[in-house]
């Protein structure tokens, strides 16, 4: 992370009885909540999410990891249900 985005603490959950995931999808999380995060210090954090499915990557090419997430970007509050990995968007259930 880079200065921008370690102006603040931030909670990062992973909800519900959450099942055994790759190591990527955490590489994952942490990426997304940073990119957040950056907006946020810039002024420009996004509206506030609630059980909204998001695909991120990690860092294995051909990784899509599908979480459901709800955040609250003024306290930096971010809770991950992880969904499914597939290889491809294409390939979301």
């Amino acid at each position: 992370m880079n200065a921008f985005t370690e102006f603040r603490n931030v909670t990062i959950s992973y909800g519900g009885s959450q099942p055994a995931m790759p190591i990527d999808a955490y590489k994952a999380v942490v990426r997304q909540v940073e990119e957040w995060e950056k907006k946020v210090s810039m002024g420009v954090a996004p509206d506030n999410l609630t059980a909204v499915n998001v695909a991120i990557t990690g860092t294995q090419r051909y990784k899509t990891h599908v979480f459901s997430v709800t955040t609250t970007f003024a306290s930096g509050t971010y809770v991950f249900d992880w969904v499914e990995t597939v290889p491809t968007v294409d390939d979301i259930s």
